[in-house]
């Protein structure tokens, strides 16, 4: 009883943990399957595919930019 007891107590940690980097997960795997359209419009569709990447890098250097800096600096602290 007491090995199940444990074995369930570390797949709940596994779960929370889990649960908890979810996000940056799905980020990535958004980020690799931007990635990959861009990689395959620019080889099927170089005239649009130029443009839409110039947008993207454009609107993600607006948003780092209007993003509000903190005062002790750009590194944060430890």
């Amino acid at each position: 009883m007491e090995v199940f007891l444990l074995w369930m107590d570390e797949l709940d940690d596994a779960a929370v943990a889990l649960w908890t980097l979810l996000p940056r997960v799905l980020g990535f795997l958004a980020a690799l399957a931007v990635l990959m359209a861009t990689g395959f419009a620019c080889l099927r569709l170089p005239a649009l595919a130029a443009p839409s990447a110039l947008l993207l890098l454009a609107s993600s250097l607006l948003y780092r930019a209007r993003r509000p800096v903190s005062r002790s600096g750009f590194l944060p602290s430890a």
